[in-house]
């Protein structure tokens, strides 16, 4: 069963505050390294490892220690809720539709010209200095970010603000804007916003952050994948098809599968 804590101004102020903290230290570091040592940080897989899981991590142990325990008298825990092959197979029939229909958006955002332009090249660069170490690449985003993220984003934005009395659908949608807010470039923010909802959606309707946690592993695994050894981020260019027609196709198996997800309550629990 899920802790009852709750998000108020003074969870938000930890939050907000220990990610400062955090990327005030990894700002000193990497001067230190670039300007003084002059070592080469920027764009190593390392540096974002350490970045990442210090960037999500000590705001989640912060709130815990901070808001959690002295609310609840006991540590962080997320419930392993409903965890059914019928939830499991209809959430990710959800998420495959979304992300059919959310790539074909995304798309159309530039990514040649003016400041999009800039912060595209800039985008690349990056990902092609983390592509240089494949298996910490890997890890990164197939392990790490599904249970960081799905612990920070649904568990404890969404569920703190559900359980504070922000109607559901409201905390499912603050979530899923922070999600996409924190992955810092307009092409992202498109699939992270759309992917965060239906994942908010699961969490709220399963009780489970498993199943957000194996949904946004598969994602990112086979969004992995794509790119290291097939250079591409679309599905359509890799099944040679359409994108108006995958876009489509995306909005009808989301469609069929959200249906059966919120009508056939054998699926959720309440």
């Amino acid at each position: 069963m899920n802790q009852k804590f709750k998000l108020g101004l003074d969870g938000i102020a930890v939050l907000i505050g220990s990610y400062i903290v955090v990327s005030l230290i990894l700002a000193v570091y990497t001067i230190a390294n670039v300007f003084i040592l002059k070592e080469e940080v920027a764009t190593s897989i390392g540096l974002s490892l350490v970045s990442f899981v210090l960037s999500l991590g000590l705001p989640i142990a912060a709130f815990d220690i901070f808001i959690v325990r002295p609310q609840t008298k006991k540590p962080l825990r997320l419930g392993v809720g409903n965890v059914t092959a019928q939830n499991i197979l209809l959430s990710l029939m959800m998420m495959i539709g979304m992300v059919l229909m959310a790539e074909v958006l995304t798309s159309f955002i530039p990514t040649e010209g003016g400041i999009l332009g800039e912060l595209y090249n800039s985008f690349i660069e990056v990902f092609k200095g983390m592509l240089s170490d494949k298996v910490g690449l890997a890890i990164m985003v197939v392990c790490l970010a599904p249970l960081l993220e799905e612990v920070l984003f649904r568990g404890i934005i969404q569920g703190g603000l559900t359980n504070k009395g922000v109607a559901p659908k409201k905390a499912i949608i603050i979530s899923a804007l922070v999600f996409g807010i924190v992955h810092a470039n307009p092409w992202q923010f498109v699939g992270a916003f759309l992917l965060g909802l239906v994942l908010g959606l699961v969490y709220f309707k399963t009780k489970s952050i498993v199943i957000p946690i194996l949904l946004h592993a598969f994602n990112n695994f086979i969004s992995y994948l794509m790119l290291v050894y097939a250079d591409t981020e679309h599905s359509y260019e890799l099944l040679g098809i359409n994108k108006i027609v995958s876009f489509i196709i995306g909005m009808v198996i989301f469609g069929v599968a959200y249906y059966l997800f919120m009508h056939r309550k054998t699926h959720f629990t309440k």
